[in-house]
């Protein structure tokens, strides 16, 4: 099953800066969860790109760690990786713009897309290989307001913990050691995810 309603939830409770609604999606996806993984996704064939569908550019990657970081069988569609962009429209033709021919030679003919979030998905894919028992993990919520989630994602006696910030201040943590960041420069910070930004913790973080 494609899980129509998590990608909803994801990309409209970013640009909403609601994460209410996305805490609500989680608790159904955790039900499924219980009987079979679903397919995940944050774009596809048939919708306008992420990198167009989210309102500020800076809230990208938090679409991209929630596909990497919940359970379910994610995908990732041609481009996205580089951040392309396209509008979904419903006219004849109107598939065009998401589905644009690629270079000859691949991904080193995209000179036009977006390093950084290349080398995201491949931080966070890598990371997620490196925890397989994440395609069946359900989530926990630690903490919640309307710009900042935290949340654990666990299965048997493994867990992550996934914290989210979309204010425009530090959301606080205790007793967290990341392992992935926004700024891979400043995952060494155990006390606070900066404004804007994302951590992949190895405990879970206490917030305030």
């Amino acid at each position: 099953m494609t899980q129509y309603e998590l990608w909803k939830a994801i990309w409209s409770s970013i640009n909403d800066r609601n994460f209410h609604e996305l805490d609500w999606a989680l608790r159904r996806h955790n039900t499924m969860l219980a009987t079979f993984a679903p397919a995940t996704f944050i774009g596809n064939h048939d919708a306008t790109r992420i990198a167009t569908q989210i309102a500020d550019a800076r809230h990208l990657p938090h679409a991209i760690v929630l596909l990497t970081m919940l359970g379910g069988t994610p995908t990732i569609y041609a481009g996205d990786e580089y951040a392309l962009h396209g509008v979904k429209e419903h006219r004849a033709g109107g598939d065009d713009a998401i589905r644009p021919e690629f270079p000859t030679h691949g991904a080193a003919g995209l000179t036009i897309g977006d390093q950084t979030i290349y080398r995201q998905h491949r931080r966070l894919l890598g990371l997620r290989r490196r925890h397989p028992w994440l395609h069946h993990a359900t989530s926990t919520t630690l903490h919640l307001n309307n710009q900042q989630y935290v949340i654990r994602v666990e299965h048997d006696t493994n867990h992550l913990d996934v914290a989210l910030n979309l204010a425009d201040h530090s959301l606080h943590l205790t007793q967290s050691t990341q392992i992935l960041g926004a700024d891979p420069a400043t995952t060494h910070r155990k006390d606070q995810v900066g404004p804007q930004g994302w951590a992949v913790l190895a405990a879970a973080p206490a917030a305030r």
